[in-house]
């Protein structure tokens, strides 16, 4: 939990610092934030996950890890095209026993203005697009390897989604925004490791979402520093469930911060 506490102290710096960029912003005049339809980002945080995988135990684990990200987005100002790359590496326990956990994801989405609205005044922008992604699970149990253990030890997991993406975005004020994102699988290619003693089913099908099933909420609150310089603090969602092997239930909660350029 040390990453996630450092992390938190960070997030209200950050908000520390927006809070004096906006009363300076008062004494001295906005600066107009730029259209600028492309930028380039990358994040930090700390995460906490709780996992749930019957093929090597029935008991939950839990821990902290370190999270990275790194985001590309383009805009023309009819659709807009999210590209992100995110990493989580950490351990997770149950009690005495422990394990290695290595989990990340690749998402990219295009998204289309439907229509906006006011809301205290200002501006509520509503976008709506296709979403793919492939994200990767991967356990390791801190116990002895090798041979009849293997299935005891190891767990891998994947899963190729396509589904739907919904942005939410807001301004109350012009060098101030927030955003809420969901993005959840219609349909799914997964794959997991079985244990071959007992289990002869396929490693690879295609899944239906209550088999497979792939969700990230996040809520994410950017402040434009500088006419290209954006700083960023969020809270993220990331929830895995498989059922159509051993069961695998994995939440992780994140907290970040970041900064974005604006080319």
């Amino acid at each position: 939990m040390g990453s996630f506490k450092v992390t938190c102290r960070a997030v209200t710096l950050l908000v520390a610092i927006v809070c004096v960029g906006e009363w300076l912003g008062a004494q001295t005049g906005t600066v107009p934030s730029p259209a600028g339809p492309r930028e380039l980002s990358v994040a930090v945080g700390g995460s906490h996950h709780a996992v749930r995988d019957e093929l090597i135990s029935r008991q939950k684990y839990a821990g902290g890890s370190w999270w990275w990200a790194i985001g590309w987005q383009n805009g023309n100002g009819r659709s807009s095209s999210v590209f992100t790359l995110d990493l989580a590496a950490g351990n997770v326990s149950n009690h005495s026993v422990s394990a290695q956990l290595l989990a990340g994801s690749l998402r990219l989405a295009w998204t289309y203005p439907l229509g906006q609205c006011s809301l205290l005044g200002q501006q509520l922008l509503f976008c709506l697009g296709p979403s793919s992604g492939l994200t990767l699970y991967s356990r390791t149990q801190n116990i002895a390897r090798g041979g009849a253990t293997f299935f005891d030890a190891y767990s891998l997991a994947g899963l190729i989604v396509l589904g739907p993406r919904c942005d939410l975005s807001y301004r109350p004020r012009e060098r101030l925004r927030a955003d809420l994102t969901l993005d959840a699988n219609a349909l799914a290619l997964g794959g997991k490791l079985i244990d071959l003693r007992e289990d002869k089913s396929s490693m690879v099908k295609i899944l239906a979402p209550w088999q497979g099933f792939d969700a990230v909420g996040e809520m994410a609150l950017s402040y434009l520093l500088a006419p290209r310089l954006v700083v960023r603090a969020g809270y993220r969602l990331h929830v895995l469930r498989l059922s159509a092997w051993d069961f695998l239930l994995l939440a992780t909660d994140t907290v970040y911060c970041g900064i974005g350029v604006r080319l």
